[in-house]
């Protein structure tokens, strides 16, 4: 797994739990990741997908399942931090 694929898969779950279960979209991905586009997004998507970390069922587009959570960094309250600067 990438850098980038890990800080996806972490910003997916940290939205999660902060989220009641709700998954995030492309673009919300796109905007929290500082990525040019959603098709760089998509890729890693795909990719996580391949590797079995996560599973998007065909025709829902914002329900992702993670199959391998990783652990999210908590604020002093213990909400989830899924967007920390400088990791990953």
């Amino acid at each position: 797994m990438t850098a980038k694929q890990l800080q996806l898969l972490r910003y997916i779950c940290g939205y999660q739990e902060a989220h009641d279960g709700v998954s995030p979209s492309v673009t919300e991905m796109q905007i929290a990741l500082k990525r040019k586009g959603r098709g760089a997004v998509y890729e890693n998507l795909v990719a996580l997908e391949y590797a079995g970390m996560i599973h998007r069922p065909y025709n829902r587009h914002q329900w992702i399942e993670v199959l391998r959570p990783v652990p999210v960094p908590r604020a002093p309250d213990g909400a989830p931090l899924y967007i920390v600067p400088g990791i990953g």
